[in-house]
């Protein structure tokens, strides 16, 4: 399968900047791990999707993925891309800040380096939103950089970045995790914090094939230190990037741990025991309907 040119010029600028030597050079798609339960049902919102990457990776697992970006390009692009891996979806071009969107819509709402690049007034926003939309017991997992991430620190970039406030600036918005709990667990009520990755934002085991040397040993680093940080929890303070957990309380829990707890790792040390994964069909076009 030949690979978009779009995700071909944009993959740095999607992916991170591990990614670069991949710009117009890609033999595949990265697509990555899905990171929720494996056998997956339901409606999924991706928040900020790109070109489609992790609707691809929902839709394999089970899910209708509808994705909502900002920008008419990477959208044009991920219709392309998910029809060429044969996956049933929906994208929408939104303020995402506004979504566009009904109550108790969806069942689960996905969003990797996207709210990160929003100023903190328009994060509340997309946040408020995402509960609205979400179902009772529905589930976000949201991925958001760490203000103490091990890689930020190793680059010396403790202080904020001068146009952080600037609702017009494109750049990484860092939070601490107390500032995650704030934004999202004040909303929903309580929220759980998780390990993605160390070393950087982005960093995908998936891709180990795909990268050359040196971005094949933060890989191999990333992954070393998540398997430390769950014999060691405090490690995990400083992960680069974290998913933040959370429900709208309610009947009928989704929990996006069941069936994958060797990918996340919680800041607190624990490992969430116990849960059942959601097993419901989804049934495409009653789920259409409901958007």
């Amino acid at each position: 399968m030949s690979v978009d040119p779009y995700v071909q010029e944009w993959v740095a600028g999607t992916n991170g900047r591990l990614y670069v030597p991949l710009i117009h050079r890609l033999t595949r798609y990265p697509i990555p791990e899905w990171p929720l339960p494996p056998d997956g049902c339901g409606l999924v919102l991706d928040v900020g999707c790109g070109w489609g990457r992790w609707m691809v990776s929902a839709g394999r697992r089970g899910y209708l993925p509808v994705g909502i970006d900002v920008k008419l390009e990477p959208l044009q692009a991920a219709r392309r891309v998910l029809r060429a891996h044969g996956i049933k979806a929906y994208v929408v071009a939104a303020d995402l800040a506004r979504l566009p969107f009904r109550d108790g819509v969806f069942d689960l709402v996905f969003s990797y380096s996207a709210i990160q690049h929003v100023d903190r007034v328009r994060a509340t926003q997309c946040v408020e939103g995402l509960h609205r939309i979400l179902r009772e017991g529905g589930a976000c997992l949201l991925e958001l950089p760490n203000r103490f991430g091990l890689g930020r620190l190793l680059r010396l970039r403790l202080a904020r970045a001068p146009d952080d406030a600037d609702p017009g600036s494109w750049c990484v918005r860092y939070y601490s995790p107390s500032e995650l709990r704030s934004l999202i667990g004040g909303l929903f009520g309580t929220c759980d914090l998780r390990v993605d990755c160390f070393l950087g934002i982005g960093i995908q085991r998936s891709d180990l094939d795909i990268l050359p040397w040196g971005g094949k040993a933060v890989i191999l680093m990333s992954e070393a230190l998540k398997t430390l940080a769950r014999l060691i929890p405090p490690l995990a303070r400083i992960a680069d990037s974290l998913y933040v957990h959370a429900v709208r309380r309610g009947s009928g829990r989704v929990d996006p741990e069941s069936g994958r707890r060797s990918q996340l790792t919680r800041v607190d040390g624990s490992s969430g025991e116990g849960q059942e994964p959601c097993r419901r069909p989804v049934l495409l076009p009653e789920a259409a309907r409901r958007l």
